[in-house]
């Protein structure tokens, strides 16, 4: 039944919608939750996937490889879209490259494919977030800036540490006390629920400032996104549950980042349009993934 397919981003819709109201109502302090999310549960949930997963290597360098073919082809899709309507904007790029693999992505993937897609699109997010907040953060800062200082910047998130750490103790196949590890999972897996609260929470937020540039990062995203995976997944003959989560996160909404980072260190029209085309893509998402699903 049609109804199936939309059960998983239903679920996670659901959560945004109470987060919404509860912020609008209630209310709750944004930036805390976002600390806490980017400096404390989310590394937690990540390094915890990335040290107890069995991943195969080969299915790990397919997920991490088409994270970076994705996100790195829409950037370059979406430069060359705005150098063509003569647009000088690094900003609108993000949106167009980076989408929500993790506060979307995650719980999509957990309703729709379990706790081995969930683990798989860890890996995939884990990548998509490193080049995120080292590229991203280096296209939208001020370039006077010297290099020290925005290297300084990147270096103080902790999911690169979390990547590298839950990767390397795995592979090394390092036995973690369960009086270390078992704390780590239960504060990680406050991620999904706190992340959609607080999606649903910056969407009261955000407004449609602008459509033209959005509309432009938006066809990127979804259009360009899922034909960039699907013929990654075609030429390299990816079948199975790696093909099913590399093509499921190729149509995830816009990054809240995208916005974000945008705002603390981009221009302010940038991080408008930024802001326009999550709002936008969120909510159309609802429909995209969906129809996705429907063909997986």
């Amino acid at each position: 039944m049609p109804d199936i397919f939309f059960l998983p981003i239903l679920n996670a819709f659901i959560i945004i919608a109470i987060g919404y109201v509860i912020y609008r109502t209630i209310g709750f302090d944004q930036k805390r939750i976002s600390d806490l999310l980017i400096y404390v549960t989310g590394p937690c949930l990540i390094f915890t996937s990335l040290y107890t997963q069995k991943f195969v290597l080969a299915d790990f360098f397919a997920l991490a490889f088409a994270a970076i073919v994705i996100v790195l082809n829409c950037g370059l899709a979406m430069k060359l879209l705005l150098m063509s309507q003569k647009i000088k904007s690094n900003g609108m790029m993000l949106p167009a490259m980076f989408m929500n693999s993790g506060y979307l992505g995650f719980p999509v993937t957990l309703f729709a494919l379990g706790e081995v897609g969930l683990a798989m699109a860890v890996i995939f997010d884990a990548v998509e977030s490193m080049i995120h907040f080292t590229i991203g953060i280096f296209l939208v800062q001020d370039a006077s800036k010297r290099k020290r200082e925005r290297a300084a910047q990147i270096l103080m998130i902790p999911l690169i540490y979390a990547v590298v750490l839950g990767i390397g103790l795995n592979l090394m196949h390092f036995q973690a006390a369960d009086i270390v590890i078992q704390p780590l999972k239960l504060i990680g897996s406050i991620t999904i629920p706190l992340a959609l609260i607080a999606l649903g929470a910056r969407l009261g937020e955000l407004k449609v400032f602008s459509w033209k540039i959005p509309a432009l990062a938006l066809f990127v995203r979804f259009v360009l996104g899922f034909a960039i995976g699907f013929a990654f997944v075609q030429l390299f003959n990816i079948t199975g549950l790696v093909r099913a989560v590399i093509l499921l996160l190729s149509v995830m909404p816009p990054a809240v980042n995208s916005f974000v980072l945008n705002q603390k260190f981009g221009k302010h029209e940038d991080s408008e349009a930024a802001a326009s085309a999550v709002f936008i893509g969120t909510l159309l998402s609802f429909i995209v993934i969906g129809a996705v699903l429907a063909i997986l």
